[in-house]
Parts: structure tokens; C-alpha cells; sequence
């Protein structure tokens, strides 16, 4: 506002010269325009004691003078040309001061007036077309350029204010990001340090469960007041709920804005006790929360002078609590994902290689019972031996998955190794003839891909064995323009060309839910080969934008 004050007397000062001088050319005009030149200088000089009137008569007063102002500075753009500039450069200050006391909506109605009148400018004949001495258009130059330099210095302020703001609710919501519970004691301290205030107060309820949380800062100690249902009831529930607002414990009403911008004052006796009791705050600003599953109400004691920037700055405080809230339940839903995509994971993986094992070794003792109960001459000394170096193997394959988390996973392995040691398994699991064949000696990949491939191996395997009859399986591995190249055949000889069909007559097709899945994890396909009978399933994997390394 003191801005605005030195612009209007700038603007007064300029009027009265550029009067002055055009009474000097009209005689019979002179007593008048130095009456209105008195009356401009008056009113601008007169101004500022608005700023020491009581609160609600200076509320009320407030918007009649900047109606005047816009009415003063209009006629001037109109009738004295030659102030066309330092006019609307005061007009533009008087729009920041509108939009802040009266709102955006009465705000954008005086600027679409303003640009009307510019619009029109050309399609009348002004009166103060005479042309000043160069003394005055001097100063007319001079009050241009200060009051230029008084709006950059109001936006520069404001962008000051804001930079302040956006500072303070980046790191807010870097607090709120390094947390594993909710740091309500981080948030008050926060909250303390922008309001400058020795106490803050929070009170929250849990939409789904009704349940009621409330906490309260006092001189750097976080405390959990108790709450009375109707205290409670009187805090949350409230008629001002849903908008920022001043107070003060010694008046029964808060400074709001209504729908349209305005600021008013609304009567809330019920706020006003029930944040004394709980709280003990004798003045201070508000503003509601709401973000996620809760609802509520924050509080901070700080000397607000009952100014419309204190409310413009609790709407960017409000916005960086809600922002912090909502990003803390974010991350806490994103790592319960995680972890319950992990454990699917672990799961998925213990299916594919323990289980399938299991499997495998149950069939295997079913056959050797039956060899057993047949008394046939056969030494089943080897196939014991077998499984149990099976065992061993998985058991160290498990131990290997469950310190998973503790492997580099941009580590690039050798598939070729890893894939026949893993033939090597799956031969033993089932007792066939798994035979994998390579283009080349060496294939180097991520861990990943390395991991996905063995298990796609070992859950083919076992389809095969299981679906397929297979007793003889030939993995042929090759890798063409950046992908990885995978085919599986059925070289046992007893199909004879037919396609395997399935207990009730449909055609035979290898595939299942953990195998989609982990294809689609690494980005891979899966496909047919309808012209080769023996095919069973082909595979290819991008490896050279491995997606583990996204």
C-alpha cells in the first residue's frame, strides 16, 4: 500500500502541473483547475491516514478508495494525454492492490474496464493535447520512470515472498520423503519456522476409520493434547472448514475471503474456543487440510495485522501441507506395492525352481517305487545318488534367491556358463536329456536377464516333461540385432510329426501365467513355430536396452 501511496502522489503532482499549465491557456478555466488540483493533492497526501483507522472501518473505507482511484486514474488517461503513461503504470499498481483487497473477480472487471478505455483511446479528441514546456515534460518523464521502478519493486517483492514459500515447501516435502512414519513433529517445526510462531496446533480425522489425531508445538516441544468430542466436533466442523482465516482470541470473528475474492469477517465464537482450550493461542492464522483419507485443521500463532497478504501466503502454506501429506501416503502405498510385488516375486521364483524340484523328485520316487514293488533287477543305487545331489543343488539355489537383494544387479554374467549348469539341473530334476546349443562361446548379459532366461529354462523343462512327454529337450540359444534368441524342441522321437494334443483333443501350447510374467518383466515375447512339429515354444529378449537397468 505505500507503493500505491507514492504512486498516486506522483500521479497528483504531474496532474497539477499539466493543469496549471493548461490553465495558463485558458484564463476563464484557471480558478477551477486549481481547486481540482488542491483536491488531487489533498486526496493523495490524505490517503495514507486510512492506514491508521480501526480495522473495521478501515475494511470498509478501503475498497470506496480504490474505486476512486480507478475512477481518478481513468479520467486522466482520458483527458490529459500527455499522462497517459505514468497513469496506467499507477492503474497497474492499482490492479495488485484490488486483487488483493476485493478479489480476483472485481479485479479482472477493472482491468477489462482499463483496456476498453485504452481500445478507445483513438476514436475521441482528449483535452491536454497542448504541447508543455520541456520543464514538464521532464518531470512527466521523471514520475514515469519512478513510478515504473515502484512496480518492479512490488513484483520483485512478491517474487521474493514466493521464491521464500517455494523454498520452504521443497524441503517439506523432503521431509516427508525420508520417512517411514508420518513425522508429524517435523511438520510442526516447519510450520513454526515460517510463521515465526512459539506454537502450533494439528488436528486430523482418519475418513475411513473415524479416528481422531491431534498434536500440538509449543516453544519446540510436540505434545498430543487431550480432546473433548465437542471441542473436537467445534475445530473440524466448522463454517469456515474449507478456507484460510485470521483470528484473534479477543474478537469473535475471522478474517475470510468469500466466494468472489472479498475479504469479510464471519462470526465463529464456537473456532475461536475450542482452539483457546485446546491450543491456548491468543491470535494466529488457520487453514484446513485435506489430502488422502484425512481431513483437518492446522493453526499457527503469528502476528498477521489482519492484512490480505497473510491469507494470500496461507494458501501456498496450505498447498505444501497438503503436498506433503499426500506425497508421504504416495511413498508409503509405493513401498507396500513394492514389497508385495517383491514377495511375488520370491514367490514366483521358489515355484520355478524349489517346487518344481519337488516335483520332479516325487515323480521320480513314484517310479522308483514301482520298481521297487515289481522287484525288478534294477540298481537304483545311481537314481538315489542323483537326487540327492538334486537336494544339494536346490538347496543352495535357495539360499542363493534368498540373498537376492544383496546382489548387483547391473553385474554382467556369462549366460553360456550359467545356462548349461542349468541343463545340467534340470536333466537331474527330471531324469531326461536337456541339451542347450549356442552360436556363440561366450553371451555376456545383465544379472537379470541372466536370472529370468534360467528360470524360463527351468519352467519349460518341466512343462515339457509334464505336458509334452518330452524326454529329450534341445535348447538352441543365438543372438541376432540386439536381441536373445531362444528356441525349444522336442528331439525324443515319438511324435512322429503329429502336434502333442491334450487329454480332451486340443492342440498342446506350452505356456503359463510365471512365464508370461516374466517375460513381460524383461520385455521379452514369446511365439510358435507351427512349421517345425518338434517346436515346442520360441523365445526372444531385448538385451540391448536391458529394461532392468530402467
Amino acid at each position: 500500500m505505500i507503493i500505491l501511496a507514492v504512486a498516486r502522489i506522483a500521479v497528483a503532482f504531474l496532474a497539477q502541473t499539466s493543469l496549471e499549465a493548461i490553465g495558463g491557456q485558458y484564463p476563464d478555466m484557471a480558478p477551477t483547475l486549481v481547486y481540482v488540483s488542491f483536491a488531487l493533492l489533498a486526496w493523495a497526501v490524505l490517503f495514507p491516514a486510512v492506514l491508521f483507522l480501526p480495522t473495521r472501518i478501515e475494511m470498509a473505507v478501503r475498497p470506496v478508495i480504490l474505486l476512486i482511484d480507478f475512477q481518478l486514474l481513468m479520467v486522466i488517461v482520458a483527458l490529459l494525454r500527455q499522462l497517459e503513461l505514468p497513469a496506467l503504470g499507477a492503474t497497474l499498481i492499482l490492479l495488485w492492490a484490488v486483487h488483493e483487497r476485493l478479489g480476483r473477480t472485481i479485479a479482472t472487471m477493472i482491468a477489462g474496464g482499463v483496456i476498453l478505455l485504452v481500445l478507445l483511446r483513438h476514436h475521441y479528441e482528449p483535452w491536454g493535447m497542448h504541447a508543455f514546456r520541456s520543464d514538464i515534460l521532464i518531470k512527466i518523464d521523471g514520475a514515469t520512470v519512478l513510478i515504473g521502478c515502484l512496480g518492479a519493486l512490488a513484483l520483485m517483492g512478491v517474487m521474493v515472498r514466493r521464491g521464500h514459500l517455494q523454498h520452504w515447501a521443497d524441503r517439506l516435502q523432503a521431509v516427508g520423503g525420508n520417512m517411514h512414519s508420518l513425522p508429524t513433529s517435523a511438520l510442526l517445526e516447519e510450520l513454526s519456522r515460517i510463521g515465526d510462531a512459539r506454537k502450533v496446533g494439528l488436528i486430523w480425522r482418519n475418513l475411513d476409520n473415524g479416528e481422531v489425531r491431534c498434536f500440538a508445538w509449543d516453544s519446540g516441544a510436540c505434545d498430543t493434547p487431550s480432546l473433548p468430542d465437542a471441542l473436537v466436533s467445534e475445530l473440524l466442523n466448522s463454517r469456515i472448514a474449507d478456507t484460510p482465516f485470521l483470528f484473534n482470541r479477543q474478537s469473535e470473528e475471522v478474517l475470510v475471503r468469500n466466494s468472489i475474492g472479498t475479504l469479510r469477517f464471519r462470526s465463529v465464537p464456537e473456532l475461536i474456543e475450542a482452539q483457546s482450550r485446546i491450543f491456548g493461542m491468543a491470535y494466529g492464522v488457520g487453514f484446513p487440510i485435506a489430502a488422502g483419507d484425512i481431513s483437518g485443521t492446522v493453526l499457527i500463532e503469528t502476528r498477521h495485522g489482519w492484512t490480505a497478504g497473510a491469507l494470500d501466503q496461507l494458501v501456498s502454506i496450505q498447498e505444501g501441507v497438503e503436498s506433503f501429506f499426500e506425497r508421504f501416503y504416495f511413498l508409503s502405498a509405493w513401498r507396500e506395492r513394492s514389497f508385495a510385488e517383491a514377495r511375488q516375486a520370491l514367490s514366483r521364483d521358489l515355484h520355478d525352481s524349489v517346487l518344481q524340484t519337488l516335483a520332479a523328485m516325487r515323480m521320480r520316487l513314484a517310479t522308483m517305487r514301482g520298481q521297487i514293488e515289481g522287484q525288478k533287477p534294477i540298481d537304483i543305487t545311481r537314481d538315489i545318488q542323483d537326487l540327492e545331489d538334486l537336494v544339494i543343488r536346490e538347496q543352495a539355489e535357495l539360499r542363493a534367491l534368498l540373498n537376492e537383494s544383496a546382489r548387483t544387479v547391473h553385474e554382467r554374467q556369462d549366460l553360456v556358463a550359467r545356462i548349461r549348469q542349468c541343463a545340467v539341473t534340470a536333466s537331474s530334476q527330471w531324469g531326461i536329456d536337456c541339451h542347450p546349443l549356442f552360436d556363440q562361446d561366450e553371451i555376456l548379459v545383465s544379472r537379470t536377464i541372466a536370472i529370468q532366461v534360467e528360470f524360463l529354462i527351468r519352467e519349460m523343462a518341466a512343462n515339457a516333461v509334464q505336458h509334452a512327454k518330452a524326454r529329450r529337450l534341445s535348447i538352441a540359444i543365438s543372438v541376432a540385432d540386439g536381441h536373445l534368441m531362444i528356441a525349444f524342441r522336442d528331439d525324443s522321437g515319438r511324435r512322429k510329426g503329429e502336434i502333442p494334443l491334450t487329454d480332451d483333443g486340443k492342440e498342446l501350447i506350452v505356456q503359463s501365467r510365471s512365464l508370461t510374467q516374466r517375460l513381460t518383466s524383461i520385455g521379452g515375447r514369446a511365439y510358435f513355430d507351427k512349421l517345425d512339429k518338434s517346436s515346442l515354444l520360441s523365445i526372444q529378449i531385448p538385451i540391448t536396452k536391458d529394461r532392468s537397468s530402467i
